[in-house]
């Protein structure tokens, strides 16, 4: 799947209205508590997941949220490509050298409000450089800077470094294709995250053919599913 922009970088309107709805779930989804960090995640690959945290971002930033969106999945990076980015520099750097500002390694995007933050590249050991306290420092630290901080992670169905993230994150959001993952294989990620003690906001719902010939964004909290939009196919997926 993929969402189509215009030249301005924004998400075009047919498309846009489904996160603009999917936004709108994830702010009241937690009463007590602002959700200032979330994860984005998927069970397998090929899910949209990266899309999903794109759109969302640009979304968040369209409603006048100074918002970050930081490329955590440091197995196979995505996000630079798809907004055609090429930052200096990376939040790996800022871990191993305190000198370097947050903000200089902050790339702005061609949106306003919206910013990105790449990983590093060939990251040997990725789980112990995310379970390490100098990284929970610097999600903190991006906190202090933005209002909402977005993590593109991994498949947790494939990799622990989802699990790690969520843990120390506000809320986590588990993007699943229809068709793609069965249901056995959804309860163990979904109780894999819990087992990390993630704040499980929802699931994203992709793909869903509907009644007309269109396909339906849907977002799913504990045994509730509700439909939240509708969007045109799209050929390519993420």
């Amino acid at each position: 799947m993929a969402v189509n922009m215009n030249a301005a970088g924004t998400i075009v309107p047919e498309v846009s209205e489904a996160f603009k709805t999917l936004r709108t779930n994830i702010r009241f989804s937690s009463v007590d508590k602002e959700i200032r960090t979330l994860a984005i995640t998927s069970a397998m690959p090929e899910e949209g997941k990266t899309t999903v945290a794109i759109s969302l971002a640009a979304a968040m930033a369209e409603e006048g949220k100074k918002t970050l969106l930081v490329e955590a999945d440091c197995r196979r990076p995505m996000v630079a490509n798809r907004r055609s980015l090429r930052p200096a520099t990376n939040w790996l750097e800022l871990l191993y050298d305190d000198s370097i500002p947050v903000m200089n390694a902050v790339e702005p995007t061609r949106q306003k409000n919206f910013y990105f933050l790449d990983s590093g590249r060939d990251m040997k050991r990725p789980v112990e450089i995310l379970s390490s306290k100098k990284f929970r420092m610097l999600v903190e630290k991006l906190k202090q800077e933005f209002d909402i901080v977005i993590f593109d992670t991994p498949p947790v169905g494939v990799f622990i470094d989802a699990a790690i993230l969520s843990e120390m994150m506000d809320g986590t959001l588990l993007v699943i294709r229809a068709g793609m993952v069965d249901a056995k294989k959804e309860q163990e990620v979904v109780a894999q995250l819990k087992k990390a003690k993630a704040n499980i906001l929802g699931v994203a719902l992709n793909g869903v053919r509907s009644y007309s010939d269109e396909y339906g964004y849907y977002y799913r909290d504990g045994k509730k599913r509700k439909k939240i939009a509708k969007k045109r196919a799209f050929s390519r997926r993420s």
